[in-house]
């Protein structure tokens, strides 16, 4: 893995861009022609060290690993390991699920049904870095309260071991970030609405895997104390508020930036969930100081507090938009995934 310490994410960022922008503005291509010329863009860069080109490479090949496992598309290789013929390069996705799998029975929520909708989602984990996992309350330290947000509370804490990052093919195991800050977003209520309280979850992990404009969930734990779940989430520095509140005299190419990171997040949760976000205020886009990169927060639960109406009235339920979810029925996270995909098939190629 690459370590991003003392990279230059703003001309990274601009680099990515503008290959991006060369690349819409090309006749029709494939997506591994399209790759290999955003490739060759960042190669003949004359501002990024080779160092930076070699992390936005492997940056870029990360996101087409993904992309190709979800699309099914792209040459297949042979693992070596587990004798499959796999779409990722930088790992081998058949061999991080059976690696997932084997630890099933070393964890447990305490509850069966959330057990299976973890391990489903787990079974169709596409990169090591977009597990979703449950961790325990343990996992957790140095826990204060933030804010509040709706009927959310949200808290910092300090995960002692970090997600999943990466996959050690030789010694075939998943390797962890490391100790560090994170959310937890706890909702009040939700020992009582476990399986609604679920779909923040899962659409979090479906949509983020297409969308760096959109907050990443890396999974849940549950407060001992009240019993709520709470979703573990991307720690952000601070809302866009109080960004442009500390910084009135930003330059035009970063008020770019961030109109460019809220309208993408935005298009992304449209195409991917065809919903809409229902509470988009400065307070819901979370800002990276240090990189200057936005993302859109609270995308899930807004919808959710939608649902019980919409059960009970179909009429709202197409005019919001929303993909139908009936709790009632134990809808499976493999059919629901598949009520995502049939969205995540119309859109181009996204890097």
């Amino acid at each position: 893995m690459i370590d991003p310490v003392n990279l230059r994410m703003d001309l990274i960022s601009d680099c990515r861009q503008m290959a991006i922008i060369f690349m819409k503005k090309l006749p029709n291509i494939d997506s591994s022609q399209m790759f290999k010329f955003i490739c060759n863009i960042v190669i003949n860069n004359l501002h990024l060290t080779q160092y930076e080109k070699n992390y936005l490479i492997h940056d870029l090949i990360k996101t087409r690993d993904s992309q190709n496992i979800i699309e099914k598309v792209g040459e297949r290789r042979l693992c070596k390991y587990c004798n499959n013929k796999v779409f990722a390069i930088l790992y081998c996705e058949d061999c991080v699920r059976n690696y997932l799998k084997s630890k099933f029975n070393n964890w447990s929520t305490g509850n069966n049904n959330i057990d299976e909708l973890i391990q489903e989602c787990q079974i169709y984990s596409v990169s090591p870095s977009n597990v979703i996992e449950w961790i325990p309350f343990e996992n957790f330290e140095n826990i204060m309260s933030k804010t509040e947000c709706g009927t959310s509370l949200i808290y910092t804490a300090t995960w002692k071991n970090g997600p999943y990052i990466e996959w050690d093919a030789e010694q075939q195991i998943l390797k962890r970030d490391g100790k560090g800050t994170y959310i937890l977003k706890s909702l009040n209520n939700s020992n009582k609405v476990e399986e609604r309280w679920l779909k923040e979850v899962i659409e979090n992990l479906f949509i983020e895997k297409y969308s760096q404009s959109l907050v990443k969930c890396y999974g849940f734990t549950k407060d001992p104390i009240t019993q709520n779940y709470m979703l573990v989430l991307q720690h952000m520095d601070c809302n866009l508020r109080e960004f442009l509140t500390k910084n009135p005299n930003l330059h035009w190419k970063i008020k770019f930036k961030i109109v460019r990171n809220i309208s993408n997040g935005i298009r992304k949760l449209h195409k991917l969930s065809n919903s809409a976000h229902k509470n988009l205020h400065p307070r819901n886009v979370l800002v990276d100081e240090a990189k200057i990169h936005c993302v859109i927060s609270d995308f899930g639960y807004k919808m959710e507090t939608l649902l019980g109406k919409i059960y009970e009235n179909d009429d709202v339920s197409q005019a919001l938009k929303l993909i139908p979810l009936n709790i009632n029925s134990k809808m499976t996270v493999k059919n629901f995934i598949k009520c995502l995909e049939r969205n995540f098939k119309q859109l181009s190629c996204l890097i």
